[in-house]
């Protein structure tokens, strides 16, 4: 079997180093508070992406630029200078990144048990490439099964991104499975590809149209593992 996993708040919370940052420079504490300001957080990031992407403004402008309009449309008073350390608070939390420990035993599962990984994620080259060495995620993901967008030109829900990395690790009859979080990313593109998904659905965001269903929802990382052990027999 060949396992797929998507990066982002996948296999390492994606909001951890947001809510560090928040609780550092905003004095906000209050979970239902910061899940509010991270949605729009999320949200502006996949407006600007495809503008860094494009090459119209620089990688380190969209980090600004999301960020600035975060603040302005919850009314946060923050000056260009506090965009800019909150930017900066935030790319130095995102440093201190980890695999999320269930995620490292089915990691672990899956590698000693012979079956085939590989990564799969949205974002700027570097960028991610970074990320995945300050998880040290080659540990058990050979380099060459590591797929990022950037590099390529083409972004999940995009079919294409699934191509190229079915094409390169050619499984031959063998069950392919995609696990992420994003159902528009994730479920989508992993279907729109032929491939079983697997829908993580940790985070409580608001899913407009779910025509195209995913073949396993979990709700937890304890019940993706379950599932992972009843995929692979144990």
């Amino acid at each position: 079997m060949l396992f797929i996993f998507d990066l982002d708040d996948t296999i390492y919370d994606y909001m951890d180093p947001f809510k560090k940052t928040v609780s550092q420079l905003l004095g906000i504490e209050d979970p239902a508070a910061c899940w509010n300001l991270y949605q729009s957080y999320r949200r502006f990031s996949d407006q600007v992406f495809p503008m860094s992407q494009a090459k119209t403004i620089s990688l380190e402008q969209a980090g600004y630029l999301r960020s600035e309009l975060m603040v302005k449309h919850h009314g946060i008073d923050l000056d260009a200078r506090g965009i800019r350390e909150f930017h900066e608070t935030y790319r130095q939390n995102q440093q201190k990144i980890q695999i999320q420990p269930v995620v490292k035993e089915i990691l672990t599962k899956l590698k000693d048990s012979n079956h085939k990984i590989a990564i799969i994620t949205n974002g700027p080259g570097s960028h991610q490439a970074r990320k995945i060495a300050q998880l040290n995620l080659e540990e058990y993901v050979d380099p060459g099964n590591i797929f990022i967008s950037g590099y390529y030109g083409f972004d999940k829900p995009d079919h294409r991104i699934f191509d190229i990395a079915i094409n390169r690790l050619r499984p031959k009859n063998e069950a392919v499975y995609y696990i992420g979080d994003n159902y528009h990313a994730d479920v989508i593109g992993a279907k729109n590809a032929g491939l079983l998904s697997i829908w993580l659905k940790i985070r409580d965001f608001q899913v407009d149209d779910t025509t195209i269903k995913p073949d396993y929802t979990v709700e937890s990382y304890e019940q993706l593992e379950t599932l992972i052990e009843a995929l692979i027999g144990g």
